[in-house]
C-alpha cells in the first residue's frame, strides 16, 4: 500500500466467464486528488467503479481504501467507508421530490436516524430537523433549492444529474466516484458543472474519480488522467500528455495513425 493513498488497486481483474472486463489493473488515488478515468466504450471504466463499491467481487488482485481490504464487503459498508457514487444511468427515487431523494442519503449514512424514525424516538424528530437543514443546503449548493419540492422525475436532465450528486454527498464521502456526470448536458451545463465539481471538492475536502467522455471538460479539470483500453490501463498522466499519446490515440480512433509523408 502506497503511504499517500487513499485509494489503492493492485493487480485487480474482473472476468464474466470468458470476458476479462478489468484485467490486472494497478492504480492509486491520493487524498485530495481529482483523476478521470477515460477510454473508449467497453474499456471497463464503470467495471472498476463497480468493483470499488462492492457491486462486482474482483477474481483477482486487491482494493484497499485508507488501507483498509475492501474484499468481499457489502456496498453499504463500503458506503460508510467514505465512499460514495454516482451512476451511468440515473437512479434517483422518481417519485420522490428532490429534498426527500437527498433526505435518504444522510438517512442511509447512520443506522441510528432509521431506528429512531421506526419508533419516533425523540432524539429522531431533532435528527431530521437537522437532516432537513442539511439537506436544503445540498440542494442549495448544487443550485437546486427551488426544485426541493419538485418530483425528481420531472426536472429536467441536468438537473437530475445535479440531484444525483447531492444525494451522494449526502453520505458524507471522502472519496467520491462520478460515473458520466455530463451525460446529456447541453454546452453551457457542463461549463458550470465543471466549475461546481471543483468549487465541491474544495469545500467537501473531496477526493474524486471522473469517468467521462467529454474530454474538453475532463482536460479542464483533471490534473491526471488514466485511460483504459479492453481492461487494462494504456497510459497515464497530465492532460498533455495524454492528448499526444500515440497509444491513446490509436485506442479511440481504433488505428494506428498515418505518419506524415
Amino acid at each position: 500500500m502506497t503511504m499517500d493513498a487513499m485509494l489503492e488497486i493492485s493487480d485487480c481483474s474482473v472476468d464474466f466467464g470468458g470476458l476479462k472486463a478489468v484485467d490486472s489493473l494497478d492504480l492509486s488515488v491520493a487524498e485530495g486528488e481529482m483523476v478521470a478515468l477515460i477510454g473508449p466504450n467497453g474499456a471497463g471504466k464503470t467495471t472498476v467503479f463497480n468493483a470499488i463499491t462492492g457491486v462486482y467481487r474482483p477474481t483477482g488482485g486487491a482494493i484497499h481504501f485508507k488501507g483498509q481490504s475492501l474484499d468481499g464487503m457489502q456496498s453499504y459498508r463500503i458506503n460508510r467507508l467514505g465512499i460514495a457514487r454516482t451512476f451511468q444511468n440515473i437512479r434517483l427515487f422518481k417519485n420522490l421530490n428532490a429534498l426527500d431523494n437527498v433526505m435518504l442519503g444522510f438517512n442511509s449514512a447512520s443506522q441510528r436516524h432509521m431506528i429512531g424514525t421506526m419508533i419516533r424516538s425523540p432524539e429522531s424528530e431533532q435528527d431530521r430537523e437537522e437532516i432537513v437543514r442539511r439537506s436544503r443546503e445540498l440542494l442549495d449548493w448544487m443550485g437546486l433549492s427551488a426544485a426541493s419540492a419538485a418530483c425528481s422525475m420531472d426536472l429536467p436532465y441536468g438537473q437530475q444529474r445535479r440531484l444525483e450528486i447531492a444525494r451522494a454527498l449526502a453520505t458524507q464521502p471522502k472519496l467520491l466516484l462520478l460515473d458520466e456526470p455530463a451525460a446529456g448536458m447541453n454546452t453551457r451545463e457542463k461549463q458550470e458543472l465543471a466549475g461546481l465539481i471543483e468549487r465541491l471538492r474544495k469545500e467537501f475536502r473531496l477526493t474524486l474519480m471522473v469517468i467521462e467522455h467529454d474530454m474538453k471538460m475532463v482536460m479542464s479539470i483533471c490534473p491526471r488522467i488514466i485511460v483504459l483500453d479492453h481492461g487494462r490501463k494504456i497510459a497515464e498522466g497530465n492532460p498533455s500528455e495524454i492528448q499526444n499519446d500515440q497509444t491513446v490515440i490509436e485506442a479511440y480512433l481504433g488505428e494506428k495513425p498515418v505518419a506524415a509523408a
